[in-house]
């Protein structure tokens, strides 16, 4: 209410004024500002007078007052602190978006060595096969292996078939054992000289016949034994 009664006072010393100026610029006469400003001055008096007669403030109002200031502010320091989340949001996602911009950045140096180095076997590869169509021997040498692999692999087979495969594996270990002895200082750029294989063969060969010499003369002693 005093809100709108100091609003209504207002407006009429506007009008005090503004017709002022309008008298003095001839927009309109002095009659009618006079008129109009003693309808004008009343109303103003009136409003003051129920102003004056309203009653002053109480500690219930200054109380309400305060209340409404408080949470005023309570609103505004809610809002600071809403906008200071959305920022460290956002600086969050800044950051993140900066930490996935350089793991792409790394990512993309890596697949292009990646496809450097592809690139680089593929040239290699075809230059290798290149040499070896160009070279008969090695061509040669290398069909000679495959084939070889194929007799071992069927050479193995048909020795773990046999029944006589754990006396063979027994006799071939002893006979490695005893060639590593008599060959340890043998050894030229990790590579065993042609003679370390024969020897091994030769070995394995001697202990399997003198093997299948104590075998024979042990049936014989006990066909004897039986004969009499």
């Amino acid at each position: 209410m005093r809100k709108i009664l100091l609003a209504i006072i207002t407006l009429g010393v506007l009008y005090f004024i503004g017709g002022f100026v309008a008298v003095k610029l001839n927009w309109i006469s002095s009659n009618t500002y006079n008129s109009y400003a003693t309808i004008v001055g009343g109303v103003a008096t009136l409003c003051g007078l129920i102003t004056f007669a309203l009653p002053k403030l109480t500690p219930k109002d200054l109380e309400i007052l305060e209340i409404q200031s408080l949470e005023r502010v309570t609103k505004i320091a809610e809002d600071l602190n809403s906008k200071k989340s959305e920022l460290n949001l956002k600086e969050t996602e800044l950051s993140k978006l900066d930490k996935q911009k350089k793991e792409m950045e790394i990512l993309v140096i890596k697949a292009s060595t990646s496809l450097f180095l592809q690139d680089q076997i593929k040239r290699n590869e075809s230059r290798v096969l290149n040499l070896i169509n160009q070279n008969k021997e090695i061509i040669r040498l290398l069909e000679e292996i495959k084939l070889n692999k194929e007799k071992l692999a069927a050479l193995d087979e048909e020795i773990k078939n046999s029944e006589q495969v754990e006396l063979l594996e027994e006799i071939i270990e002893k006979a490695r054992r005893n060639d590593n002895k008599n060959n340890q200082s043998i050894v030229i750029g990790g590579l065993y000289p042609l003679e370390i294989p024969l020897n091994l063969f030769t070995n394995v060969a001697g202990n399997f016949s003198a093997t299948l010499r104590k075998k024979e003369e042990g049936n014989n002693l006990l066909r004897r034994t039986l004969v009499c």
